[in-house]
């Protein structure tokens, strides 16, 4: 026999909404055919014909084993054909344990009936790009749990899941630029702010309501040359930016603080920052603190900022025994810890055309090496680095993606070839994104 579930607050709602129903009004009631008995929580995403979709969710504590439905209410006096997709998930994570769909026609007013028979999705990994939302492409992730997630990319698309839902925050005009952002790089803070970067001197900070601000960018007395912004940390309402031009050829630091209410852009080989002769693209910056951060980008740059003005160059070695300096390595991303030894790069050497690099601290120099711990040579391009500690990190980049431990980086198998160009980690799992997809897998201790 098949499984149901019901969803009783909902079902509840529906009676009086029934009996309260004015002319012209429809509800349609939704039986769950197979529904998970793991489910914790359940989307419904609808439309009339070829509206946009609508959604709504329901929680574990309103599921009941006995009246398997639940309701819809679309417009009054609205006919046509209601389209419903619904989608199962545990934890909080938008990993489809069941999907269906199912259709009712609008054409009379009061009770419509329809069934959706939901079919058996396997858990993790997973590719969450089932629901009928717009993903972007170009895609960067950051998630701050697994109910917070954002992922953004080209023509200034973000999207949100938030444990239940997926929703497609549409950014105005005035905020996307013109022409529309590509997102490079996004963050999020304890305040509740999300931090979002990319080209055409785009910053933007949504706050914890959702609603967006484009901010300003002061470049002093600088040179205004148009800056793509790379990455992004942020924390306690204070936000650091690493930046480059289109030629890669000058490196930006921006810095927002609540006192200025704007980015100050300081460029590497300027005051205050004052590195001479180094002003090369950056591509990532992470912080321990707010006064402990890395930033990493083109021909080995690496600068460690440690508070106020301090900005210092750190060296990266060929190998392990801290001899001359490797070839221009191209850096893309970086893992920042209070402990010098525990912060992590990675990166490809041969100024971008060779394999990719893992970059190590081991208690002399940082230096760079260019195969996993079963001594083979990394397929190319080494893009992100993230991780909740730092004996546990997840690498993507071209064809691979890694769990870099203290016994080295191991080679994850099972996951589609292509650019896995952003990675966020989470305790016992992580996401991915390739393109527009989206990837969750758990991984075991």
């Amino acid at each position: 026999m098949p499984k149901h579930a019901g969803l009783a607050t909902v079902a509840l709602a529906l009676s009086s909404a029934l009996g309260l129903a004015s002319c012209g009004e429809h509800v349609v009631v939704v039986d769950l055919v197979n529904l998970s008995t793991e489910t914790s929580s359940l989307a419904a995403y609808y439309r009339i014909d070829t509206d946009s979709y609508h959604a709504s969710a329901l929680r574990s504590g309103q599921f009941q084993v006995s009246s398997p439905v639940f309701g819809i209410r679309p417009p009054v006096s609205r006919d046509g054909t209601l389209a419903v997709q619904v989608f199962a998930y545990k934890n909080n994570l938008p990993c489809a344990l069941n999907k269906g769909s199912t259709e009712a026609k609008l054409s009379t007013a009061g009770k419509i009936n329809a069934t959706a028979v939901l079919d058996v999705i396997p858990f993790a990994p997973c590719k969450a790009n089932d629901a009928p939302v717009n993903y972007p492409t170009e895609a960067q992730v950051w998630a701050g749990t697994a109910s917070n997630v954002w992922i953004v990319g080209k023509d200034a698309a973000v999207l949100h899941w938030d444990g239940t839902l997926f929703h497609n925050v549409v950014l105005p005009d005035s905020v996307a630029g013109t022409p529309k952002a590509t997102w490079k790089a996004v963050h999020g803070d304890s305040q509740g702010n999300t931090w979002i970067a990319g080209d055409g001197d785009s910053v933007v900070r949504i706050d914890a309501g959702g609603n967006p601000t484009r901010l300003a960018l002061d470049f002093g007395s600088l040179s205004r040359l148009p800056v793509t912004w790379t990455g992004v940390y942020a924390e306690s309402g204070t936000a650091y930016l690493s930046g480059t031009t289109d030629s890669d050829a000058q490196g930006y630091i921006g810095v927002y603080t609540a006192a200025t209410g704007k980015v100050t852009v300081n460029q590497v080989d300027k005051a205050p920052i004052n590195l001479s002769g180094n002003s090369y693209g950056l591509y990532a910056v992470d912080c321990a603190s707010l006064t402990d951060c890395w930033y990493v980008g083109e021909r080995s740059l690496v600068i460690h900022y440690t508070g106020g003005t301090n900005y210092g160059l750190v060296g990266i070695k060929n190998d392990a025994t801290c001899g001359a300096p490797p070839s221009d390595i191209s850096l893309r991303g970086v893992y920042a810890h209070s402990t010098l030894s525990s912060v992590k790069m990675v990166g490809t050497g041969n100024a971008g055309g060779g394999t990719g690099r893992f970059i190590a601290h081991n208690g002399t120099c940082f230096f760079a090496n260019d195969k996993d711990q079963s001594s083979n040579f990394t397929p190319g391009t080494l893009l992100a680095i993230s991780g909740r500690r730092p004996d546990d990190l997840i690498v993507t980049g071209k064809d691979a993606i890694y769990r870099w431990r203290a016994s080295g980086a191991a080679l994850l198998n099972g996951y589609d070839k292509g650019t896995w160009q952003s990675s966020a980690a989470l305790p016992g799992g992580f996401f991915a994104t390739q393109a527009s997809q989206i990837l969750y897998s758990d991984l075991a201790p």
